[in-house]
């Protein structure tokens, strides 16, 4: 293993056994690395998939979407305390807590405590807008598995007849939220 990069550096390719994969990181200085791959191996695709399938959003689609879903998308690894999304900020996506916890913020003020199964970015993968609030990996960090708005198009080209499923999930979510529940309550 090389020594580490200076910070703000990005880097390579990392061997972890029998196994080399790519995996994309980022230095942020002190011990805070951020890392974002495919899940490489069948037992690490397999947890993602029952954990998608736990998520509201996916839990009523049939397997072989939530395999694509998994195909399509990025696991991400946050240092604790390390910013997910920023407030304002132009990327946009979905991103499903898989370990750990994260506090939202809106202006400053923490607002939401997420952990396991809660996912954020649901209404970027649709209008593309800004993010709405800033998300902080928690105390012990973060992994997350996250899904461009390019890919998730994709996904819903080439199976529109999901676009329904997931409709009635977001708008039952806002309706939530407009009630004045947290967006995970039943």
């Amino acid at each position: 293993r090389n020594p580490r990069p200076k910070s703000g550096s990005i880097g390579g390719i990392e061997a972890s056994g029998s196994r080399t994969q790519a995996r994309l990181y980022c230095y942020l200085g002190g011990k805070s690395r951020v890392e974002a791959g495919s899940p490489k191996t069948q037992e690490s695709i397999v947890k993602v998939q029952e954990s998608l399938a736990g998520v509201d959003m996916f839990a009523s689609l049939p397997h072989g979407i939530i395999e694509e879903i998994v195909q399509r998308g990025s696991t991400h690894h946050i240092g604790p305390g390390m910013v997910i999304v920023k407030q304002g900020s132009p990327d946009s996506g979905l991103q499903v807590i898989l370990e750990g916890t994260a506090t939202v913020s809106v202006h400053g003020t923490d607002v939401a405590t997420l952990s396991a199964g809660d996912y954020f970015g649901e209404i970027s993968l649709i209008d593309a807008a800004p993010r709405s609030a800033t998300v902080v990996a928690g105390q012990e960090g973060a992994r997350t598995f996250s899904v461009s708005p390019l890919a998730f198009s994709q996904l819903l080209d080439a199976h529109p007849g999901i676009s329904r499923t997931l409709l009635t999930v977001l708008t039952a979510r806002i309706r939530r939220i407009e009630a004045g529940r947290p967006p995970s309550d039943s």
